[in-house]
């Protein structure tokens, strides 16, 4: 599968279009450019044009989209397409959480969610209302995260 415009969007309009690096909370490790794009490639002071940005972002969303897919296939899990958007928006959007002193990928934190466990279980409700309880940053409730896991929430049962 591959995310469709409206994934597209709600990328862009969370992550918002930023040319020159920087970091979304003082507490994370490296640094974001263009539309949510976070690798070891970014570092302070870079910059970026637009259209880097969306070179940046077709190539995220391909890999995000590989992930989920291979995680749905792994688990026997069937989507819509809605659901796998917001699935692909959701991982866009995580950093991996730590585990016994270990950080996970995004994809390990991800299926670590109760909203995997209820998607594998067949509970598409369910696994909707668990996108909400992902929106913290650094323990700490986010209001543009809780708004942005409604958006997704809402995408996932479109």
């Amino acid at each position: 599968m591959h995310v469709s415009s409206h994934a597209i969007a709600l990328i862009q309009k969370f992550e918002g279009l930023r040319t020159k690096a920087y970091k979304p909370f003082p507490h994370e490790k490296g640094y974001t450019i263009g539309y949510g794009h976070h690798s070891p490639a970014v570092y302070e002071g870079m910059v970026c044009t637009e259209a880097e940005a969306e070179k940046f972002l077709k190539a995220d969303i391909a890999n995000y989209e590989y992930q989920i897919e291979s995680a749905l296939n792994i688990d026997e899990i069937e989507v819509t397409q809605g659901m796998f958007d917001a699935l692909v928006c959701l991982l866009f959007n995580l950093q991996g959480a730590l585990k016994n002193g270990k950080r996970l990928t995004p994809l390990q934190t991800l299926v670590s969610y109760k909203l995997w466990k209820k998607m594998k279980a067949g509970d598409k409700e369910g696994a909707a209302k668990e996108f909400l309880d992902i929106n913290k940053a650094g323990g700490v409730e986010v209001a543009g995260l809780t708004r942005r896991r409604k958006a997704e929430a809402k995408l996932f049962l479109s």
